[in-house]
């Protein structure tokens, strides 16, 4: 998932921790978000907002977001295999 914040004004600590509990909520933890941000303070506010979800910051660069999002062991790739795919199509023993 791409985050494009390069317009986006000053955020406050609040919108880190609605995201935080958004996450709780629901199943988007496990998201691979790539943050496109102008400056430091938007970054920081994004780290604390995304801390153990498996993301990265970049600064200005959607280019580089869209390709670390496409990296092959990305759930975003289109050459993508869960683990969980190669459970399912083992044989079992029986």
């Amino acid at each position: 998932m791409l985050y494009d914040l390069l317009e986006a004004q000053a955020l406050t600590p609040e919108v880190a921790l609605s995201q935080i509990r958004l996450d709780e909520a629901g199943p988007g933890a496990d998201l691979r978000r790539a943050i496109v941000v102008p400056n430091t303070q938007l970054a920081y506010v994004a780290r604390l907002a995304f801390g153990t979800s498996d993301h990265r910051v970049f600064y200005s660069d959607i280019a580089a977001a869209f390709r670390w999002l496409d990296e092959p062991d990305s759930p975003c790739s289109d050459d993508f295999v869960s683990p969980d795919a190669y459970e399912r199509s083992a044989p079992r023993a029986h």
